[in-house]
């Protein structure tokens, strides 16, 4: 039996990766590991992301391997939460691209029916806005590098979507990662079990009965601290808005005229908050944004 947790992104996903799913009991925790994934994994997110091209051989052997190794285990968890999103650097080319979700699950499901081992998923759902709205801070740096800066303001990004200007449907994939009717569409609606982030924060205990159910194992009551671990954690500003910073033309100027060893021996003045105001440019993400509901309601439900 194979589990998979699909994210979503920005509901504690990482601290579960690093703190909480490698120590389950009875569980065999395959990836994503922030420090040592095992080729096998590698090679199967390289496929499901589409990162590489993979020969008839070099796919015959990914799915052989991972054949033999489910066969070894009784049951498997991974959690990807990449495979629902669509911004990515690609690994050999070292550029951002765009691969569709929908590109990502069907190569998700063409594997484990390959395979013919029993699966399941799982979701950690939160408030829509809350969650688009964190995403868009985790991934400014693949938006800045696929579309330009003014992308960054998250006005103009929802309201290019909003006026469907001329490849919108590439920005809508952001929001896309939680869309779970889209989801849904490709992945069986009863081969996805739901959990809530509120019981992550607010009832660990619930979740801990609900998470071992679904799993079918016992889960240590000492694990319960473990979800209190706090882990790439969005800035907030003193307006309860979400913030990042962004280099501008003129850190991009300096880079190009100072050398590298010295841009290196000089980075402790980057932590000078004066200097900062010059080299990097604020923005905020406001959750609250009437445009950011127009467009969930529009393409959610």
């Amino acid at each position: 039996m194979i589990i998979i947790n699909l994210g979503f992104p920005k509901t504690s996903t990482t601290n579960l990766q690093i703190n909480f799913y490698p120590y389950l009991n009875d569980i065999n925790y395959f990836g994503k590991h922030y420090k040592n994934n095992s080729k096998l994994f590698i090679d199967l997110n390289n496929f499901i992301e589409n990162r590489k091209g993979f020969s008839n051989s070099e796919l015959n052997n990914l799915i052989q391997n991972l054949k033999n190794y489910c066969n070894k285990k009784k049951k498997i968890l991974i959690s990807q939460e990449n495979w629902t999103g669509s911004f990515q650097k690609n690994n050999l080319t070292r550029k951002m691209e765009v691969v569709n979700q929908e590109v990502k699950l069907k190569n998700l499901l063409f594997v484990l029916n390959k395979i013919n081992t029993s699966y399941k998923f799982f979701i950690i759902q939160r408030d829509l806005k809350t969650s688009i709205s964190s995403l868009f801070v985790t991934l400014q740096d693949h938006i800045r590098l696929l579309y330009g800066e003014k992308f960054l303001s998250f006005d103009f990004f929802l309201d290019y979507i909003n006026k469907k200007k001329n490849g919108y449907k590439d920005l809508l994939l952001l929001l896309d990662t939680y869309n779970l009717k889209k989801i849904t569409k490709i992945i069986p609606e009863n081969k996805i079990q739901l959990f809530d982030y509120k019981d992550i924060l607010d009832n660990q205990k619930k979740f801990i009965n609900n998470f071992s159910n679904y799993l079918g194992i016992e889960i240590n009551d000492d694990l319960i601290n473990k979800l209190s671990i706090h882990t790439k954690v969005t800035s907030i500003n003193k307006k309860g808005e979400y913030q990042f910073e962004s280099k501008n033309k003129l850190f991009t100027l300096l880079k190009l005229f100072i050398p590298k060893i010295l841009i290196n021996k000089l980075r402790f003045l980057l932590k000078i908050k004066f200097i900062r105001f010059f080299l990097f440019k604020n923005y905020s993400v406001n959750k609250k944004n009437d445009i950011l509901e127009k467009i969930i309601n529009e393409h959610f439900w």
